[in-house]
């Protein structure tokens, strides 16, 4: 899998937790923790040995 296809694929599981959220507030945690946590990791080559 390129780590393009996997942006793609995690991107649509954050926006997929949108839809699922209750109220403008959660949408925009669930946004935040994509542009802040997810999205500048996952270029990353990390190990969790």
């Amino acid at each position: 899998m390129t780590t393009e296809q996997r942006r793609q694929r995690v991107a649509a599981l954050f926006e997929l937790a949108k839809d699922f959220c209750a109220n403008a507030e959660e949408r925009a945690a669930v946004d935040e923790s994509w542009q802040e946590w997810c999205l500048p990791g996952l270029g990353l080559d990390i190990r969790l040995d």
